[in-house]
C-alpha cells in the first residue's frame, strides 16, 4: 500500500502542484466542521469520487441513479450480505458502468 506521501505527492502532480491540489479540497479547520454522514453515504460519495476520476464525470452523473439502485444505495449491510453471484451480476448490470478489465487488480 501507497504512503499517504506518496499518495499525496501524485494527485499534486496531476493537479498542477501543491497549491492547485490544496484549492480543490474543503476547508475544514477541525474534525466539528465536518458535516455527519451515514456510512452508506460516504460508501457512496467514495464510489462516485472514484468512478468520476477514471470516467468521464458527465456518464457517471447519468449513471449514477442506476449505481443507488444496483448497490442498493450503498447500505454496508445490505452489500455484505449479497451473495457471490451477484457481484458478479454486476459486471453485466446496464444500470452501471461496466469496465471488468478496469475493475480487476
Amino acid at each position: 500500500m501507497n504512503s499517504f506521501d506518496t499518495l499525496w505527492r501524485r494527485a499534486a502532480s496531476r493537479c498542477g502542484g501543491t497549491q492547485a491540489l490544496e484549492r480543490l479540497l474543503s476547508d475544514v479547520s477541525n474534525q466539528n466542521d465536518l458535516p455527519l454522514k451515514r456510512n452508506n453515504q460516504c460508501l457512496a460519495l467514495l464510489t462516485q469520487c472514484i468512478f468520476e476520476t477514471g470516467f468521464n464525470p458527465n456518464v457517471v452523473q447519468h449513471k449514477w441513479p442506476g449505481f443507488l439502485d444496483a448497490f442498493l444505495d450503498f447500505e454496508p449491510h445490505e452489500l455484505l450480505a449479497l451473495p457471490e453471484q451477484n457481484w458478479d451480476a454486476l459486471e453485466r448490470d446496464p444500470r452501471i458502468i461496466r469496465n471488468p478489465a478496469k475493475g480487476r487488480l
